[in-house]
């Protein structure tokens, strides 16, 4: 059966004559990487994706993995001067110029065009801008923190679903491979913040609980006080959920090259408009939060390292309040690091 339908699968492609390919390294039930290889092709009903096999693969290197495909393409009687494109993920030995496997391919076929998977690039750019700040980093490790402490115990767990109101979502932990998906655990701690947090004092002043529990507890609810959170909470949840939708739409089947660019165009249009809403994400946070102080409001007067000349007169000092500071090194730089890395 398996046979027959790869027979009349590769029929189709050498019917089509012209193909692009995807390929992707991934481990199998005994933990052994294979090549998935999914061909595209057009008929006349319109444009067809498969997967066809997985290949063997004996390193990761872009020669290794261009031997497999074109071993494979061989057998399959599909020339590889008909290929007219290739997409990867962003991997070095795959997407190399010049030396990873769609270089390999395009010494045999110039004609293979290379493009970039959208998805997977979106990915990146999100877990990037992630990673560029310390305090966004540490929001989003109180974020899955919080998860896991009441997800470690059924007991904890049924306060929390019984804590929530109807309309609430029951708290979600972060994604490990898909950065966009953290768009589901964003959303539902924003929407059912305050319950939460009421959920955590109670397990924080139940004596029938475990020191460790309570403390643990406790310092998390403390935490759900600082306003920088409440802002940041207020800030991720809808870019994480215009990047959700983005790549969900980047993986449709029936997309093409104009609407990925225009996708992608309207998502950076989208991040560069909110630069300017600093009142108003601040407003959201002091609201779910109910603080309306930073974590650093007493703040030093910071002096310019000019040096002056008997002509330039005096420097007055510049001073930044809790307010200014998290807006210039956290808010701004967020939106601008996801702003340059999706041009």
């Amino acid at each position: 059966m398996g046979k027959q339908v790869m027979k009349t699968i590769l029929s189709e492609i050498r019917g089509a004559k012209f193909y692009s390919i995807s390929v992707d390294s991934t481990p199998d039930i005994s933990h052994v990487d294979r090549l998935s290889c999914v061909f595209r092709y057009v008929l006349n009903d319109g444009p067809i994706i498969r997967f066809v096999q997985f290949l063997s693969m004996k390193g990761h290197g872009a020669e290794d993995l261009f031997n497999s495909l074109y071993s494979f393409l061989e057998e399959a009687k599909l020339d590889i001067k008909y290929c007219r494109g290739q997409s990867y993920d962003n991997a070095s030995n795959m997407a190399g110029k010049s030396s990873g496997l769609q270089a390999r391919i395009r010494e045999k076929n110039p004609l293979a065009e290379y493009v970039p998977c959208f998805a997977h690039s979106l990915n990146l750019v999100g877990a990037s801008a992630v990673n560029c700040l310390t305090t966004v980093s540490g929001f989003f490790d109180f974020v899955q923190n919080l998860y896991v402490f009441l997800n470690a115990s059924t007991q904890r767990w049924e306060l929390l679903t019984k804590g929530l109101d109807s309309n609430q979502l029951v708290l979600k932990r972060l994604s490990d491979t898909r950065w966009s998906a953290h768009s589901a655990a964003t959303k539902a701690l924003s929407k059912g913040f305050k319950n939460v947090k009421t959920v955590l004092e109670n397990i924080a002043e139940d004596p029938e609980e475990k020191v460790e529990a309570r403390t643990t507890a406790a310092g998390i609810a403390k935490k759900m006080d600082q306003l920088e959170y409440g802002i940041l909470l207020e800030l991720w949840t809808p870019i994480l959920d215009r990047f959700h939708k983005t790549s969900l739409k980047l993986q449709s089947p029936q997309l093409d090259l104009n609407e990925a660019v225009q996708l992608l165009t309207s998502l950076k249009e989208y991040v560069n408009s909110l630069r300017a809403q600093f009142d108003f994400f601040e407003k959201k946070g002091k609201e779910i939060t109910g603080s309306t102080s930073y974590k650093e409001e007493n703040q030093r007067k910071r002096k310019r390292s000019v040096q002056l000349t008997r002509h330039d007169g005096s420097a007055d000092e510049t001073v930044f309040s809790a307010q200014q500071k998290f807006r210039v090194m956290v808010f701004l730089p967020v939106l601008d690091h996801l702003n340059s890395a999706l041009c």
